[in-house]
């Protein structure tokens, strides 16, 4: 299974489907770890849950997981949302440009393997 396949599968996914997903919950447990269990804006230790920066590394979470999400507590989530408002889709641009790097990384992982 290659890094194209995986991704397709997650996007396939309904977005409630994807959080709750095995994949998802392990992300975003990573994301609490990182964070020291603790919201990045406020430090509450509360309902923390992970917050995506950007939508245009849907699918390839587990890849960008450091540099796309953040740990926040269920009050600042909802309150970045609501003053927020994001889609769930990237702009066409963005993702054939996402699924170009993600092809370099590809090469870059099958090559490492074989060295």
């Amino acid at each position: 299974m290659n890094i194209e396949t995986i991704a397709i599968g997650i996007k396939r996914m309904g977005w409630d489907e994807f959080r709750e997903s095995d994949m998802w919950k392990t992300i975003a447990g990573l994301v609490k770890c990182e964070a020291g269990y603790k919201c990045s804006l406020c430090g509450s230790t509360e309902r923390l849950e992970a917050h995506h920066n950007t939508y245009e590394n849907h699918g390839y979470e587990w890849l960008y997981w450091r540099h796309d999400l953040v740990c926040l507590c269920r009050e600042c989530h909802e309150r970045f949302h609501k003053n927020h408002p994001v889609s769930h889709r990237p702009s066409i641009d963005t993702a054939e440009q996402k699924r170009r790097e993600h092809e370099e990384i590809s090469r870059a992982i099958n090559n490492e393997k074989y060295e």
